[in-house]
């Protein structure tokens, strides 16, 4: 390529938005079982995360993978007008499910995997369902927000080689 720190910023995005994606796809086939169960096997469920931490594998990361698509969709210069297409497409939904995440954070994370369940008793099932609504439809926006970039990586790397010339032999 020739400009390789484009390069290197749009395969970070990549590989961030893929942990992004399959951490949430994790989740959701998880959350059959949070649905039906006892507030009391939540609570186990979540006392085991107070060691683990899971945020730790996420938060800087996702974050990261959104501010690269950002950054290569709107400030970066002398792309074709094909990638900037697909890098600004992939720019706006990741954007969307950044915001989204933040929604699911504060208005279900916080309650239901970070908090005692008993308090929520008569709502956490629906609390439950409401969030596997919610991710999964981010997990729509993250996956098109891949489509998009691998599209655009695609893109970059077939306009960057160069053609080979046989009748120079």
């Amino acid at each position: 390529m020739k400009n390789k720190s484009t390069e290197v910023v749009l395969v970070l995005a990549l590989l961030f938005h893929l942990q992004w994606f399959f951490g949430n796809l994790y989740e959701e086939i998880l959350t059959p079982n949070s649905i039906v169960a006892s507030a009391e096997k939540i609570n186990a469920y979540n006392s085991y995360f107070v060691i683990t931490k899971p945020y730790y594998y996420y938060v800087p990361l996702t974050q990261i993978g959104f501010l690269g698509v950002l950054f290569l969709a709107f400030f970066k210069t002398g792309l074709s007008s094909q990638v900037s297409v697909l890098l600004r497409r992939a720019a706006v939904l990741s954007g969307i499910a950044t915001v989204l995440t933040g929604y699911i954070v504060t208005q279900y994370n916080l309650k239901m995997f970070f908090g005692n369940v008993d308090r929520l008793q008569a709502k956490i099932h629906l609390l439950y369902l409401e969030w596997a609504i919610l991710n999964g439809f981010r997990i729509l926006l993250v996956g098109t927000t891949i489509f998009f970039l691998y599209q655009a990586y695609r893109i970059l790397l077939i306009q960057s080689s160069s053609p080979i010339n046989y009748s120079k032999r």
